[in-house]
């Protein structure tokens, strides 16, 4: 059975930044810390085996790592600072969602530091 992913077919739930980081009074020398959270849902063809769910979760996952490491680039845009991407935490997992349908359900937190820019 071959299972294709398209990254173009991920969808994007959620992008968000804490109300704490805007909140937070900080030095301009301190800079700014982010959390974003990307996830997906795709099906997954029944039935699989287990080599080809970790294959289609390692895709997925991928997907998300790049959209993730993208993400600096608009923190940069938005915040006029230097973005690094500090700490990144991923969950994947198969779900039965009964009537024989099942889906691949992959997220990402990931934390990022934006620096004042060099003036």
């Amino acid at each position: 059975m071959k299972i294709e992913i398209v990254c173009a077919g991920i969808i994007l739930v959620a992008a968000t930044l804490p109300a704490a980081a805007q909140r937070v009074p900080r030095s301009a020398n301190e800079g700014l810390q982010v959390t974003s959270s990307f996830q997906t849902m795709l099906p997954v063809s029944s039935p699989m085996t287990l080599q080809e769910e970790a294959k289609a979760s390692e895709t997925a996952r991928q997907a998300l790592y790049e959209v993730a490491s993208r993400e600096c680039e608009v923190i940069s845009k938005v915040f006029k600072g230097e973005c690094r991407l500090m700490n990144i935490n991923v969950n994947s997992y198969v779900q039965d969602r009964g009537n024989g349908l099942r889906g691949l359900q992959v997220s990402v937190n990931a934390t990022y530091r934006i620096a004042p820019a060099n003036e």
